[in-house]
Protein backbone atom coordinates (compact mmCIF):
# COMPACT_ATOMS: atom_id res chain seq x y z
CA UNK A 1 0.00 0.00 0.00
CA UNK A 2 0.99 3.47 -0.89
CA UNK A 3 -0.39 6.99 -0.28
CA UNK A 4 -0.07 9.69 -2.24
CA UNK A 5 -0.23 13.38 -1.24
CA UNK A 6 -3.31 14.31 -3.07
CA UNK A 7 -4.88 10.93 -2.33
CA UNK A 8 -4.79 11.62 1.45
CA UNK A 9 -6.11 14.95 0.87
CA UNK A 10 -8.85 13.88 -1.14
CA UNK A 11 -9.79 10.98 1.73
CA UNK A 12 -9.69 14.46 3.77
CA UNK A 13 -12.55 16.07 1.69
CA UNK A 14 -14.22 12.97 1.17
CA UNK A 15 -14.44 12.29 5.01
CA UNK A 16 -16.39 15.68 5.09
CA UNK A 17 -19.01 14.44 3.23
CA UNK A 18 -19.37 11.29 4.99
CA UNK A 19 -19.13 13.03 8.32
CA UNK A 20 -21.67 15.82 7.12
CA UNK A 21 -23.89 13.36 5.78
CA UNK A 22 -24.22 11.59 8.73
CA UNK A 23 -25.65 14.18 10.67
CA UNK A 24 -27.81 15.26 7.79
CA UNK A 25 -25.42 18.00 5.78
CA UNK A 26 -26.06 18.13 1.93
CA UNK A 27 -23.64 16.22 0.57
CA UNK A 28 -23.24 18.95 -1.77
CA UNK A 29 -21.90 21.30 0.54
CA UNK A 30 -18.51 22.68 0.36
CA UNK A 31 -16.25 21.90 3.17
CA UNK A 32 -15.41 25.61 5.47
CA UNK A 33 -11.65 26.78 6.53
CA UNK A 34 -8.39 26.94 5.44
CA UNK A 35 -7.57 25.19 2.06
CA UNK A 36 -5.23 25.65 -0.60
CA UNK A 37 -5.95 24.64 -4.41
CA UNK A 38 -2.70 23.22 -6.12
CA UNK A 39 -2.95 21.74 -9.41
CA UNK A 40 -6.44 21.37 -9.38
CA UNK A 41 -5.94 19.41 -6.03
CA UNK A 42 -7.20 20.73 -2.85
CA UNK A 43 -4.84 20.76 0.15
CA UNK A 44 -5.80 20.77 3.46
CA UNK A 45 -2.93 22.59 6.22
CA UNK A 46 -3.21 19.50 8.58
CA UNK A 47 -3.42 16.90 6.50
CA UNK A 48 -0.14 18.17 4.77
CA UNK A 49 1.85 18.37 7.94
CA UNK A 50 0.55 14.70 8.65
CA UNK A 51 1.61 13.89 5.66
CA UNK A 52 4.86 15.34 5.50
CA UNK A 53 5.45 13.87 9.47
CA UNK A 54 4.73 9.87 7.93
CA UNK A 55 6.62 10.52 4.29
CA UNK A 56 9.84 9.48 6.32
CA UNK A 57 12.21 10.05 3.29
CA UNK A 58 10.41 12.89 1.72
CA UNK A 59 9.56 11.06 -1.53
CA UNK A 60 5.82 11.95 -1.95
CA UNK A 61 4.80 8.60 -1.43
CA UNK A 62 3.62 7.59 2.25
CA UNK A 63 4.54 3.31 2.51
CA UNK A 64 2.47 1.35 4.72
CA UNK A 65 6.22 0.68 6.87
CA UNK A 66 6.25 4.45 6.57
CA UNK A 67 2.72 4.91 8.17
CA UNK A 68 3.41 2.19 10.27
CA UNK A 69 6.01 3.35 12.02
CA UNK A 70 4.27 7.22 12.22
CA UNK A 71 1.29 5.76 14.39
CA UNK A 72 3.86 3.55 16.76
CA UNK A 73 5.72 6.69 17.55
CA UNK A 74 2.37 9.00 18.00
CA UNK A 75 1.40 6.34 20.51
CA UNK A 76 4.83 5.95 21.81
CA UNK A 77 5.11 9.64 22.89
CA UNK A 78 0.95 9.38 23.71
CA UNK A 79 2.12 7.07 26.39
CA UNK A 80 5.23 8.88 27.67
CA UNK A 81 3.08 12.13 28.60
CA UNK A 82 0.83 9.95 30.22
CA UNK A 83 3.60 8.44 32.14
CA UNK A 84 4.70 12.05 33.02
CA UNK A 85 1.64 13.70 33.44
CA UNK A 86 1.23 11.03 36.49
CA UNK A 87 4.43 11.41 37.94
CA UNK A 88 3.76 14.93 38.25
CA UNK A 89 0.30 14.36 39.63
CA UNK A 90 2.24 11.77 42.15
CA UNK A 91 4.85 14.54 43.21
CA UNK A 92 2.41 16.93 43.57
CA UNK A 93 -0.48 15.11 45.26
CA UNK A 94 1.32 15.70 48.81
CA UNK A 95 -2.03 14.33 50.53
CA UNK A 96 -2.30 11.32 48.81
CA UNK A 97 -5.97 11.39 47.24
CA UNK A 98 -5.21 10.78 43.52
CA UNK A 99 -5.95 14.30 42.67
CA UNK A 100 -4.06 17.72 43.63
CA UNK A 101 -5.64 20.32 44.86
CA UNK A 102 -5.00 24.39 44.18
CA UNK A 103 -2.16 24.24 47.25
CA UNK A 104 -0.66 21.18 46.48
CA UNK A 105 -0.68 22.75 42.53
CA UNK A 106 0.40 26.48 43.12
CA UNK A 107 3.35 24.42 45.23
CA UNK A 108 4.41 21.35 42.63
CA UNK A 109 2.62 22.46 39.61
CA UNK A 110 2.56 26.32 38.27
CA UNK A 111 1.11 25.73 35.03
CA UNK A 112 -1.80 23.73 36.67
CA UNK A 113 -2.26 26.32 39.27
CA UNK A 114 -2.22 29.39 37.05
CA UNK A 115 -4.74 27.57 34.72
CA UNK A 116 -6.48 26.11 37.71
CA UNK A 117 -10.02 27.17 37.37
CA UNK A 118 -10.90 26.34 33.71
CA UNK A 119 -8.88 22.54 34.26
CA UNK A 120 -10.92 22.30 37.33
CA UNK A 121 -14.18 21.45 34.80
CA UNK A 122 -16.75 19.86 38.10
CA UNK A 123 -15.17 23.04 40.57
CA UNK A 124 -15.05 20.99 43.67
CA UNK A 125 -11.37 22.50 44.27
CA UNK A 126 -9.07 19.62 42.86
CA UNK A 127 -7.98 18.72 39.54
CA UNK A 128 -7.58 14.99 38.38
CA UNK A 129 -5.38 13.49 35.70
CA UNK A 130 -8.30 13.84 33.30
CA UNK A 131 -9.11 17.24 34.18
CA UNK A 132 -5.58 17.96 33.34
CA UNK A 133 -5.26 16.15 30.14
CA UNK A 134 -8.34 17.42 28.58
CA UNK A 135 -7.54 21.23 29.21
CA UNK A 136 -4.17 20.42 27.87
CA UNK A 137 -5.58 18.98 24.51
CA UNK A 138 -8.53 21.79 24.34
CA UNK A 139 -5.24 24.19 24.65
CA UNK A 140 -3.99 22.54 21.49
CA UNK A 141 -6.97 22.76 19.46
CA UNK A 142 -7.26 26.22 20.10
CA UNK A 143 -3.90 27.05 18.84
CA UNK A 144 -4.18 24.89 16.16
CA UNK A 145 -7.50 26.75 15.39
CA UNK A 146 -5.61 29.82 15.50
CA UNK A 147 -2.86 28.57 13.35
CA UNK A 148 -5.27 26.60 10.56
CA UNK A 149 -8.19 27.88 10.76
CA UNK A 150 -11.13 25.33 11.69
CA UNK A 151 -11.60 21.93 10.94
CA UNK A 152 -13.03 21.56 7.94
CA UNK A 153 -14.68 17.91 8.43
CA UNK A 154 -16.76 19.54 11.77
Amino acid sequence: MMLRRHCLNLFALIGVIVLESNVGAALAQQPTGPSVRQGGTTHLPEVDRRFDAMDRNGDGVVTREEARAFVQERERRREQREIQLRQRMDRADIDGSGTVSRAEARRRMPRVYEHFDEIDVDHDGTVTAEEIRNFWRKRAQQRRVLRDGPDPRF
